[in-house]
């Protein structure tokens, strides 16, 4: 009678054991998921730097145009060389705004799959929870079982002497 309860608590931890070990692989996983996101919000977040800093370059151009604008009143001698500089700030405003449109869009698509990643690192959260409850429940069920069997067995022979 010893040795069955020792072969069953040995078992036992033998199950526990192996199931902590396939919760911490999960745990691993999921780990590596995190981090990839964390790096795609350091992404997003340069991204977002970028921009910043196209849109003050686009803002300081924006301010030598209404400069060059003033100068252009004051200095009608001058006027054929400032129309040129006038029409290369305009081409650098318009291609400043083509790479800030172009930036929105790569910022919102990395949003969006921030977005759905963690969607997707929740679902497994919960996916794990709902294997690892189971798997708890199936073996306490397990040994419940197998305690009562060895029970009734001990009530028999108990009974039988």
């Amino acid at each position: 009678l010893d040795q069955s309860l020792i072969i069953a608590i040995l078992a036992l931890v033998v199950g526990l054991v192996i199931g902590w070990l396939l919760a911490n692989r999960k745990a691993a996983t999921l780990a590596s998921d995190l981090a990839v996101a964390q790096s795609k919000a350091a992404d997003a977040d340069l991204i977002r730097q970028t921009r910043d800093a196209v849109e003050r370059e686009r803002n300081d151009a924006h301010r030598d145009l209404a400069a060059l604008r003033a100068q252009h009143e004051d200095r009608t001698a001058a006027a054929e060389s400032l129309r040129t500089e006038l029409m290369a700030i305009r081409a650098d405003r318009d291609a400043a705004r083509a790479d800030l449109a172009t930036m929105k869009a790569q910022h919102e698509a990395v949003e969006a799959r921030l977005a759905d990643m963690r969607e997707a690192k929740d679902l497994m959260a919960t996916q794990f929870n709902d294997l690892a409850n189971k798997a708890l429940t199936d073996a306490q069920k397990a040994f419940l079982d197998r305690a009562e069997a060895r029970f009734r067995q001990s009530e028999e022979l108990a009974g039988t002497n």
